[in-house]
Protein backbone atom coordinates (compact mmCIF):
# COMPACT_ATOMS: atom_id res chain seq x y z
CA UNK A 1 0.00 0.00 0.00
CA UNK A 2 1.26 3.48 -0.83
CA UNK A 3 1.04 5.80 2.15
CA UNK A 4 0.52 9.54 1.96
CA UNK A 5 4.25 9.95 2.64
CA UNK A 6 5.35 8.06 -0.45
CA UNK A 7 5.05 10.37 -3.41
CA UNK A 8 5.12 9.95 -7.15
CA UNK A 9 8.63 10.19 -8.57
CA UNK A 10 8.54 12.63 -11.52
CA UNK A 11 11.64 10.95 -12.93
CA UNK A 12 9.68 7.72 -13.36
CA UNK A 13 7.50 8.93 -16.23
CA UNK A 14 6.66 5.88 -18.36
CA UNK A 15 3.85 7.23 -20.53
CA UNK A 16 4.87 7.14 -24.18
CA UNK A 17 1.82 9.00 -25.54
CA UNK A 18 0.35 12.43 -24.96
CA UNK A 19 -2.56 12.89 -22.62
CA UNK A 20 -6.03 13.68 -23.94
CA UNK A 21 -9.13 15.10 -22.33
CA UNK A 22 -11.48 12.37 -21.17
CA UNK A 23 -14.12 11.07 -23.57
CA UNK A 24 -17.19 13.29 -23.74
CA UNK A 25 -19.79 11.86 -21.38
CA UNK A 26 -17.20 9.55 -19.80
CA UNK A 27 -16.43 11.46 -16.63
CA UNK A 28 -16.37 8.32 -14.49
CA UNK A 29 -15.03 4.78 -14.59
CA UNK A 30 -15.64 1.70 -12.43
CA UNK A 31 -12.54 0.33 -10.70
CA UNK A 32 -12.29 -3.31 -9.58
CA UNK A 33 -9.44 -4.32 -7.28
CA UNK A 34 -9.01 -7.82 -5.92
CA UNK A 35 -9.86 -6.78 -2.35
CA UNK A 36 -12.52 -4.09 -2.74
CA UNK A 37 -16.04 -3.74 -3.99
CA UNK A 38 -16.34 -1.96 -7.35
CA UNK A 39 -15.67 1.77 -6.94
CA UNK A 40 -16.99 4.62 -9.06
CA UNK A 41 -14.01 6.93 -9.71
CA UNK A 42 -13.57 10.17 -11.62
CA UNK A 43 -11.43 10.18 -14.77
CA UNK A 44 -8.75 12.89 -14.88
CA UNK A 45 -7.48 12.22 -18.41
CA UNK A 46 -6.47 9.48 -20.81
CA UNK A 47 -3.60 8.65 -23.13
CA UNK A 48 -3.24 6.13 -25.94
CA UNK A 49 -2.06 3.50 -23.48
CA UNK A 50 -3.75 4.38 -20.23
CA UNK A 51 -5.88 6.41 -17.86
CA UNK A 52 -5.31 8.74 -14.96
CA UNK A 53 -8.02 8.47 -12.28
CA UNK A 54 -8.83 10.38 -9.10
CA UNK A 55 -8.76 7.76 -6.32
CA UNK A 56 -10.14 8.22 -2.80
CA UNK A 57 -7.68 7.47 0.03
CA UNK A 58 -9.65 4.48 1.35
CA UNK A 59 -8.94 2.56 -1.89
CA UNK A 60 -5.66 0.71 -1.37
CA UNK A 61 -3.41 0.59 -4.46
CA UNK A 62 0.28 -0.17 -5.00
CA UNK A 63 2.69 0.35 -7.89
CA UNK A 64 2.46 -2.59 -10.37
CA UNK A 65 -0.88 -3.75 -8.93
CA UNK A 66 -3.31 -5.07 -11.56
CA UNK A 67 -6.93 -3.91 -11.59
CA UNK A 68 -9.89 -4.07 -13.95
CA UNK A 69 -11.50 -0.85 -15.15
CA UNK A 70 -14.74 -0.29 -17.02
CA UNK A 71 -14.48 2.90 -19.06
CA UNK A 72 -16.05 4.21 -22.27
CA UNK A 73 -17.74 0.92 -23.23
CA UNK A 74 -14.61 -1.18 -22.64
CA UNK A 75 -13.28 -3.47 -19.94
CA UNK A 76 -9.59 -2.74 -19.41
CA UNK A 77 -6.81 -4.48 -17.51
CA UNK A 78 -4.86 -1.72 -15.79
CA UNK A 79 -1.48 -1.75 -14.06
CA UNK A 80 -0.75 1.01 -11.53
CA UNK A 81 2.24 2.98 -12.82
CA UNK A 82 2.11 6.18 -10.73
CA UNK A 83 0.48 7.52 -7.57
CA UNK A 84 0.51 11.24 -6.77
CA UNK A 85 -1.03 13.13 -3.89
CA UNK A 86 -3.18 16.13 -4.79
CA UNK A 87 -4.17 19.21 -2.82
CA UNK A 88 -7.46 17.48 -2.00
CA UNK A 89 -7.63 14.16 -0.16
CA UNK A 90 -7.82 12.26 -3.46
CA UNK A 91 -4.78 10.87 -5.28
CA UNK A 92 -4.06 10.88 -9.01
CA UNK A 93 -3.29 7.32 -10.05
CA UNK A 94 -1.91 6.54 -13.50
CA UNK A 95 -2.71 3.19 -15.09
CA UNK A 96 -1.19 1.52 -18.12
CA UNK A 97 -4.20 -0.18 -19.76
CA UNK A 98 -4.97 -2.83 -22.32
CA UNK A 99 -8.47 -3.74 -23.46
CA UNK A 100 -9.88 -7.05 -22.30
CA UNK A 101 -13.29 -6.63 -23.92
CA UNK A 102 -14.71 -3.81 -26.02
CA UNK A 103 -18.44 -3.56 -25.41
CA UNK A 104 -20.24 -2.53 -28.57
CA UNK A 105 -23.41 -0.50 -28.29
CA UNK A 106 -26.41 -1.45 -30.40
CA UNK A 107 -26.70 0.73 -33.49
CA UNK A 108 -28.83 1.01 -36.59
CA UNK A 109 -26.73 -1.59 -38.45
CA UNK A 110 -27.24 -4.35 -35.89
CA UNK A 111 -29.69 -7.20 -36.65
CA UNK A 112 -31.81 -6.23 -33.64
CA UNK A 113 -32.65 -2.96 -35.36
CA UNK A 114 -33.04 -4.24 -38.94
CA UNK A 115 -36.84 -4.05 -39.01
CA UNK A 116 -37.12 -0.44 -37.74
Amino acid sequence: MISGLERYNNGDERRSASRFAKDGGSDFAVLYTSADEPQLVEVHDESLGGLCLFIEPQISLAINQEVDIIYAHSILRGVVRSIRDTSSSRRLVGFQCEPIIAVRRADADSPAHADR
